[in-house]
């Protein structure tokens, strides 16, 4: 029989409300409880990023997750990685592997081969693994002012034993 992992997704309010730390501390804490668990997040955009054992790269946030989680940091944990460069583009890792620079909209005519990226990704650590810890990216809404896009969330439909939860550093800030 094959093993296939249950998953649990932390979402936020906005990028840079805590869920990358919130994310590491689950992964510690399922580990330090005899659970398998690995992080995952389809795509980020940072700056830097971890080298792997294998010279992949992925982003530090979920190097660090999976460190937390006990694991040796793998390409599966980030399969897309978005570094931003001057002029609205950004240098595109996919599977720990550079493909090139490119503005977003050159993106979305890759995006079957994005979607790949990830599915693959996602199965293979559901595979291995007793609990994935998907972290959102930014907000899981989107705009109704902007054009139509697709959800922001495609892995909760991979997902279907999901959890999800939000953060907000706003809220924590505040003192009665």
């Amino acid at each position: 029989m094959t093993r296939i992992a249950r998953t649990l997704m932390v979402l936020g309010t906005a990028s840079d409300v805590g869920k990358s730390t919130i994310v590491a501390g689950l992964c510690r804490l399922f580990t330090d409880r005899g659970v398998d668990v690995a992080p995952f997040k389809a795509q980020n955009m940072a700056r830097n990023a971890y080298v792997c054992a294998d010279g992949s790269e992925i982003g530090v946030a979920q190097a660090v997750q999976a460190l937390a989680a006990r694991k040796a940091p793998s390409l599966d944990h980030n399969p897309i990685l978005l570094k931003p460069e001057p002029g609205l583009v950004s240098h595109v890792i996919v599977h720990g592997k550079p493909i090139g620079t490119h503005r977003f909209g050159e993106l979305t005519a890759s995006r079957a081969y994005l979607i790949d990226a990830v599915s693959t990704s996602l199965m293979r650590l559901r595979s291995q693994h007793d609990l994935v810890i998907i972290e959102g990216a930014g907000s899981p809404t989107t705009s109704q002012t902007s054009p139509p896009r697709a959800s922001p969330m495609p892995t909760s439909s991979w997902s279907p034993t999901s959890i999800a939860a939000a953060c907000s550093h706003r809220s924590w800030a505040r003192s009665s």
